[in-house]
Formats: C-alpha cells, sequence, structure tokens
C-alpha cells in the first residue's frame, strides 16, 4: 500500500472514492461533499512521496497562518508522513474543520505516545522565545500559547464525548524557520518544538494508548458530528 489521502466518509457523507494518482506510489482519494465546509484528510503515511503530498494536500486544503506558512505546513506534513513510515501505529488528520465558525484543527496526530493537536508557526529569518505562556516573535507577543491550549481542550472534549472514556490532546506548537529559538520556561500544558525534531520529539514519547485505542480514537477523529456536537 502506498502513501495515501483520505477523506472521512462520514464527514462527506458518501463512499470515499479513488480520483486520481499523486505519483508512482502516492495516491489521493476524496468523496464528493454534500454540504461539508473542509474535507479531514488522513494520511497512512506508508510510502516515500510525502513533499509532493503535502504539495498536493496543502496546495488545496492548507490554510496558510501567515507568510511562509503554507510551506511550513508542507514541511510538518513530510515529517509526520516519514514518523508513520518507521511506525504505522501513527496516524494524521489534517484540516478538519471544527463548529461552523469556520475554525480548524490543522494536525491531529494519534499514536502510541497520546493524541496531539499540531500547529506550525512559520517565522523565516525570526527571533523566537517562550518563557512560561508568554510566546514573542520578534519582541512581539503572540497568543500561540493560549490559542493551542484551547484547541487541545477542544478536541479533547469532543474526542472524549464520541469515544466515551476520557482522551486528553495536548497542544504543540511546530516552529519553522525561525534564526533564533529559545524556550527559557515551557508552558506546562503545551509543548514547543523546533519543527527539524518534531518526528524524533514524538517517537520518544512514552507509549500511553495501546492499538485498539487508538484505532477508536482515530475512527471517531474521522466523524464530523465528533466535530460538531461540542464545539
Amino acid at each position: 500500500m502506498g502513501l495515501q489521502v483520505w477523506c472521512g466518509s462520514d464527514w462527506w457523507g458518501r463512499r470515499a472514492v479513488r480520483v486520481g494518482k499523486v505519483s508512482g506510489d502516492a495516491e489521493r482519494w476524496s468523496a464528493s461533499p454534500v454540504g461539508a465546509t473542509g474535507p479531514v484528510a488522513e494520511s497512512d503515511m506508508i510510502g516515500g512521496a510525502a513533499h509532493l503530498l503535502a504539495e498536493r494536500l496543502l496546495g488545496r486544503w492548507g490554510r496558510p497562518a501567515g507568510r511562509g506558512a503554507v510551506g511550513g505546513d508542507r514541511r510538518t506534513v513530510a515529517h509526520l508522513a516519514r514518523l508513520s513510515r518507521r511506525d504505522a501505529r501513527w496516524r494524521c488528520l489534517c484540516e478538519i474543520p471544527v463548529g461552523v465558525n469556520g475554525t480548524a484543527v490543522d494536525h491531529l496526530v494519534i499514536g502510541p505516545g497520546g493524541v496531539y493537536t499540531v500547529s506550525t508557526k512559520s517565522h523565516p529569518g525570526s527571533r523566537v522565545w517562550v518563557r512560561g505562556n508568554v510566546f514573542r516573535v520578534d519582541g512581539v507577543a503572540v497568543a500561540y500559547v493560549s490559542d493551542s491550549r484551547h484547541e487541545a481542550l477542544r478536541a479533547s472534549r469532543c474526542l472524549t464525548e464520541a469515544c466515551g472514556f476520557p482522551v486528553s490532546a495536548a497542544g504543540v506548537l511546530v516552529v519553522e524557520g525561525a534564526e533564533e529559538f529559545a524556550v527559557q520556561d515551557a508552558p506546562c500544558d503545551v509543548h514547543i518544538v523546533n519543527r527539524p525534531g518534531l518526528r524524533s520529539w514524538l517517537r520518544r514519547r512514552e507509549e500511553i494508548l495501546d492499538g485498539p485505542t487508538i484505532s477508536t480514537v482515530y475512527d471517531a477523529a474521522r466523524r464530523s458530528a465528533t466535530w460538531t456536537a461540542l464545539a
């Protein structure tokens, strides 16, 4: 099986169908929309076309967060693809629309090391400094930590309700392209990771979820109702 991107069949309300080749070992799948605001795309991420997949995926569905964000997200997707190629237990859902106000979870990562909402913050050539809840880019405070915390708590509530057992998601901020990057005091509940270290950081997480739990959370995350009931 090659590298594949999926749209949740429950999200679109129809059976997922193959719509075309991305490259020799990467296939793209989709389904006809029935009023959904956007797709839930899963990377089983086993093949070797991570960068091409990221370009196709983010080109159509990416949600830029500022200059350079699309490129940063491409590289994040590519890193997650390589992670899953090494350990197929890791799953990733991208650009999950939440609620009705147009917000989205950039990347939901589910694996033996836990559940994470991942957001890439691309700041080429900038100075990034973090101390507790304070995140500064070139001296200017931004609300990245509080936003990531809110996103993770919302995902936890939605997944807990859908799964019928407690699911705790943690926020991860992936810093991309900074010339200077310093974390003096990490937030207690939001992880700050330099993009090149994302895969190794995830691999080092203590294994807290078994295979059946990963599958249950993943299946719940693919259902549109999961993200609209409590959002």
